[in-house]
């Protein structure tokens, strides 16, 4: 596993490299690898010895779907992966939507927008999902996905802000594009599921370079549904614009003092692939005995 390097400051890690030291009948791989930590506050580094579990058993789930992808979870407990196809894991694409969870952290902090209740007005124009044609507050607009209010809200910011606050947070490889209002839908911008995996860690423990009250209200944003004392914490995301069409699920799952950080993100050929986003995550989810599948609304 190869993970781009990380702003120390900003609660991200160095990048993390594997060996392949044990295969078992189980089809589950097992790496043992070395994360060499430079310390915060002391001098000299520290060792923490993470593993790896190359988990071939879900893929039965893509290919019940007939798509392809990938899935990495986090158990944060433990510090230990779960990788599904980890080549593709390492692979940039497209954010898409799930680019909303920086876009309104970086909005927030740069005082773009109020707070999450901020009303966007709309202006008449009538677009393909009826949900997004009315006034929409921050907090509706990213349950609905709505991407005109996003796209004034990055207006609003700024390429030059933005742009700073990607290189603060390490976020994928950096870039934004010719346009301002759509780079995270068909511009240069592009993240990994490791990379989706890390940010979404240091967002869960709110050690991202933005105020502690900001990476709250945004946490709060993504909270997509609950069962008993657990909690789960999403966003989807469909690179619909472009040729290679990518689909995303991420986000978190909390029970108590237990945590689990998880991306998906699959081929989308047809519609009807993009349900799968979703469908798989949960398949997983609950197979890991994480979160208990069921029927769940399409964002």
């Amino acid at each position: 596993m190869k993970i781009s390097n990380r702003n120390k400051n900003h609660g991200l890690r160095p990048g993390l490299s594997s060996k392949n030291l044990l295969v078992n009948p189980m089809k589950k791989i097992v790496f043992i690898i070395l994360l060499v930590v430079m310390c915060l506050h002391f001098p000299g580094s520290a060792v923490h010895e993470t593993v790896i579990i190359q988990n071939t058993s879900w893929k039965k789930y893509f290919n019940e779907a007939g798509v392809k992808g990938t899935f990495v979870l986090l158990n944060l407990k433990t510090g230990d992966y779960t990788i599904y196809n980890n080549k593709r894991s390492e692979k940039q694409f497209l954010p898409a939507s799930t680019f909303k969870i920086m876009n309104t952290l970086i909005a927030l902090e740069s005082k773009s927008i109020s707070s999450i209740d901020e009303v966007f007005k709309w202006d008449g124009t009538k677009r393909s999902y009826e949900a997004w044609n009315k006034d929409l507050s921050v907090r509706d607009a990213f349950r609905v996905s709505a991407v005109w209010v996003y796209q004034e809200m990055a207006r609003r910011t700024g390429r030059e802000k933005i742009e700073e606050w990607m290189v603060n947070c390490a976020y994928g490889n950096m870039k934004t594009g010719p346009e301002i209002d759509r780079f995270w839908l068909d511009g240069e911008t592009a993240i990994s599921a490791q990379e989706q995996v890390l940010f979404l860690k240091s967002l869960y423990n709110e050690k991202l370079p933005f105020s502690k009250d900001v990476q709250q209200q945004v946490k709060e944003l993504m909270l997509a549904d609950s069962a008993g004392d657990k909690r789960l914490y999403a966003k989807t995301g469909w690179a619909a614009r472009v040729e290679h069409q990518i689909g995303w699920y991420v986000g978190f799952v909390e029970n108590g003092e237990d945590a689990w950080i998880f991306a998906l993100n699959i081929d989308i050929n047809k519609e009807e692939d993009s349900r799968y986003r979703i469908e798989i995550t949960r398949d997983i989810l609950d197979e890991e005995g994480i979160f208990p599948k069921r029927e769940t609304g399409k964002k």
